[in-house]
């Protein structure tokens, strides 16, 4: 018989690989549609053709394209890394009293977007009266 920590360490395995495909699959979806030489998405492929990877390889605008995206994703890396792995080592250092301020203000450019979303998205819903609702929620 195994273990539970043997059989937890298996489940995790288990459900990092499903993550993991399911993760992966719309891309490779994307990558053997591209085998199609039509004008418009067919999967599985009528026919195989690199007639879009050459199109891409060969274009200059697209390989223009491809160097700014690689360029901007590098540097946005480049610069992240630096700036969370000082914030990292500053709130490991500081005072834990100094710790409650400084990390909400660390966390605000995570958190701020999406609640901006989410009232976006709310806004949204009042003006659309979804399921049904009679009558703006904001004047009940």
């Amino acid at each position: 018989m195994s273990s539970p920590i043997r059989r937890q360490g298996i489940m995790v395995r288990a459900f990092g690989i499903v993550v993991l495909l399911f993760l992966s699959t719309p891309m490779l979806v994307v990558a053997v549609a591209a085998l199609d030489p039509g004008d418009f998405f067919t999967f599985p492929p009528h026919e195989i053709s690199p007639h879009w990877f050459v199109q891409f390889i060969t274009d200059p605008s697209w390989r223009s394209a491809l160097f700014l995206t690689l360029t901007i994703g590098g540097l946005t890396a480049l610069v992240s890394t630096i700036v969370g792995g000082c914030a990292g080592i500053a709130i490991a250092r500081l005072a834990p009293r100094l710790r409650v301020f400084a990390y909400p203000l660390l966390i605000a450019p995570i958190t701020v977007p999406v609640i901006i979303l989410a009232i976006s998205f709310y806004s949204l819903a009042l003006r659309l009266h979804p399921g049904g609702s009679s009558g703006d929620l904001r004047h009940r």
